[in-house]
């Protein structure tokens, strides 16, 4: 069985003490059979992590928004139909077993996307690997 990873992050992007651990997490899940990684498609976190897990060997697949105002327009890997970004988040976490987040803050936040996607993976009972500063 292929193992997905799902990717969701700030768009102010991480720091890079932040896209060390990232590098290390996806490292170490490829390691462990993940193959594929998701995400959607976002200045900031999502575009960086798309970089890093390239880098390491993934497939990726993009999971756009309908509004473009802050893609990232990464190139490489699979890309879906754009979506809004509450349903392209969920389809994320649907499709994936890890959650790698990367946040601007350790405390949650309730008008954050990226916290949104954290706390419907914690719904779903999803593995997650919390980047925080």
């Amino acid at each position: 069985m292929i193992i997905h990873v799902g990717g969701t992050g700030t768009q102010d992007g991480g720091t890079e003490a932040q896209l060390q651990q990232v590098y290390r997490c996806l490292k170490a899940l490829y390691d462990s059979g993940a193959r594929v990684f998701h995400h959607g498609d976002c200045v900031g976190a999502d575009a960086q992590m798309h970089d890093i897990a390239l880098r390491i060997g993934y497939n990726v697949v993009i999971h756009p928004p309908v509004d473009s105002k802050k893609r990232a327009f990464c190139m490489g890997g699979e890309m879906l139909s754009c979506r809004p970004y509450l349903r392209r988040n969920q389809d994320i976490v649907n499709a994936v077993s890890h959650l790698v987040a990367v946040t601007r803050t350790n405390k949650e936040e309730s008008r954050s996307g990226t916290w949104a996607t954290i706390r419907y993976a914690r719904k779903m009972r999803k593995r997650i690997h919390m980047i925080g500063v």
